[in-house]
């Protein structure tokens, strides 16, 4: 089994601080009076791909922990590989699209993206996030790097503290 060093301690809390930090703040609002139906919800997931790009940042999130996380079987990762693909979106997004976007507004949306110039404001998007998500890791990795060099002796004196001299486990 790998002992965890300081190193990945730092990457895994920034993993941690990335997931907890990726919803944007919002001003809270009314929902609509006739808001968006549950066939406009998959209509919108399907044109703008949402559910495969989440997915994929699900999967890689996995890859990612699995190299991290060395103390669970392989199994539980496979596992979760498996749970996420039977995650039905659709359902899971309704009543949070529900909560924000009318009908009246969905229909327009949808009229948009179906223009020449909607799938091309798609496939722009679709070309932005993985090489904004990428800039962003890096980003985040150089930080992270940086300041574990800069808190090294107290991130190591917490860990012999914390592990007594034994390999980090999971609570």
């Amino acid at each position: 089994m790998m002992k965890a060093g300081w190193k990945q301690i730092v990457a895994g809390a920034f993993f941690f601080a990335a997931v907890c930090a990726s919803g944007a703040q919002t001003v809270e609002t009314a929902p609509p009076v006739h808001p968006v139906t549950v066939a406009q919800v998959r209509q919108l997931l399907e044109m703008t791909h949402t559910v495969e790009n989440v997915t994929f940042v699900m999967h890689t999130a996995v890859r990612d922990q699995r190299k991290l996380v060395t103390v669970l079987p392989d199994g539980f990762w496979d596992d979760f590989d498996v749970e996420i693909d039977k995650i039905d979106w659709v359902a899971l997004s309704t009543p949070y699209y529900q909560k924000h976007l009318s009908e009246e507004d969905a229909k327009v949306i949808i009229a948009f993206y179906s223009t020449e110039v909607g799938q091309r404001a798609l496939a722009m998007t679709a070309q932005l996030v993985p090489e904004l998500s990428q800039a962003g890791r890096k980003l985040g990795e150089e930080i992270g790097a940086r300041l574990g060099e800069k808190y090294k002796a107290e991130i190591e004196a917490r860990m012999k503290k914390q592990q007594g001299g034994s390999e980090i486990q999971l609570k």
